[in-house]
């Protein structure tokens, strides 16, 4: 019964997943835009997670600029955040550092996650947009639910709707997931 629940609850959160892949993909939708701190949602996603974050021993180092303001969808970017972070715990070896970084220019927003100990293969860094692509699979259970392999591609959704960079990279050591966005929606 416990397995049908779970089956039933990643099924529900694949159909929202999809709804919100085809709104954005309608060209009358707009996105529900106001102002508000950056900072303030890595916050958030920081303390949401803590408990996890301790349990694996993660170093976490933050270059967090205290005031970030935008104009943005929030409850989309909350969505984007909440998938670089859910991916740089699913796959950091325990004990490595994962570092988080919120900036800002004059014109725009800069966020960067950057989890160490780990890297993408490199094939598979030219697919992870696609939707139900998934990577080579870890032993790693660090997270209870296996994703759908929309999330990137929702993700990708998200960021082109707000007209953002972004891009995910291997680094030395370790793999990098940025968007810079501008401050004021156009």
């Amino acid at each position: 019964l416990n397995n049908v629940i779970e089956e039933i609850n990643k099924s529900s959160i694949m159909t929202g997943d999809m709804l919100q892949i085809y709104r954005l993909e309608d060209a009358n939708a707009t996105l529900e835009l106001s102002e508000f701190n950056l900072s303030e949602v890595v916050y958030f996603f920081i303390n949401d997670f803590e408990n996890i974050l301790k349990k694996h021993e993660f170093k976490l180092d933050l270059n967090l600029d205290n005031s970030v303001f935008l104009e943005a969808d929030m409850k989309l970017l909350k969505r984007v955040i909440s998938n670089f972070f859910t991916n740089a715990i699913r796959y950091t070896p325990d004990k490595e550092k994962i570092y988080i970084e919120v900036s800002q220019t004059e014109d725009h927003v800069y966020f960067e996650l950057t989890n160490y100990g780990t890297q993408i293969a490199e094939q598979d860094l030219e697919n992870i947009w696609i939707p139900f692509f998934r990577g080579q699979a870890t032993n790693n259970q660090k997270l209870k639910t296996k994703g759908s392999g929309i999330g990137l591609y929702l993700v990708s959704e998200v960021l082109k709707a707000h007209e953002a960079e972004f891009g995910i990279n291997n680094i030395k050591h370790g793999v990098q997931a940025y968007f810079k966005v501008n401050k004021k929606a156009e």
